[in-house]
């Protein structure tokens, strides 16, 4: 099942092929992460895993009240990833990036409309400027 690229260049750059339904002397596999590096190499999978804690770390930054969700996104795209191609073409990666994307925009969101009510509050009281 695990199957590495035989040259140097091969695993920094990949093959550019498919092994998980490929026949021949190449052998197969279903394990997402030596799919990716038979694919797209090293310089692939850190640019996908860049990517992937780019979004989790602006999730952390977030004022979103589900903190709760951080730690699912994290962990579901690591885990899911091993068996198969999650990260890249799996209706599951795409929505659990849309809901990453809904907590974001509506953490950003949440502060910044918290913020002029609180301004506007402080004025009133003050009994304006």
């Amino acid at each position: 099942m695990i199957i590495i690229p035989e040259t140097l260049v091969g695993i920094i750059f990949g093959m550019g092929r498919d092994v998980y339904l490929s026949s021949g002397n190449v052998g197969n596999s279903d394990i997402g992460y030596i799919l990716q590096l038979n694919y797209g190499g090293i310089i692939y999978i850190i640019l996908l895993l860049r990517f992937i804690f780019m979004v989790y770390k602006k999730l952390r930054r977030s004022n979103t009240q589900q903190k709760w969700f951080n730690y699912v996104f994290i962990w579901t795209v690591l885990l899911c990833n091993v068996k198969g191609y999650f990260i890249t073409t799996n209706s599951g990666m795409r929505t659990l990036m849309l809901l990453a994307f809904i907590y974001l925009f509506y953490g950003d969101n949440n502060t910044n409309y918290l913020e002029h009510v609180s301004d506007e509050e402080d004025i009133n009281r003050d009994g304006g400027l």
